[in-house]
């Protein structure tokens, strides 16, 4: 099973498709076998997949540019 979303610019989530196929018995993808599912974005199990997707791949970026922004920022500085 894939799941493939597509997220605006705005950050918001537009769309969401799941691929499901067959595998023989090695494990390997059956060519062919494959279907594709579109989801309601605003279903409880779609936000939840796309909020753990987003928080893994955001993980690393994030706090370095919150903390950037704090670094700038002294207590006492004059304007």
């Amino acid at each position: 099973m894939a799941r493939y979303f597509r997220v605006g610019l705005d950050g918001k989530l537009e769309k969401s498709v799941q691929m499901m196929g067959k595998y023989d018995d090695e494990g390997k993808p059956v060519p062919g076998t494959g279907k594709e599912f579109d989801e309601d974005v605003h279903a409880p199990k779609v936000r939840a997949a796309f909020e753990k997707e987003m928080d893994f791949w955001l993980k690393d970026w994030l706090p370095r540019q919150e903390k950037a922004g704090r670094a700038g920022k002294k207590k006492g500085a004059r304007p």
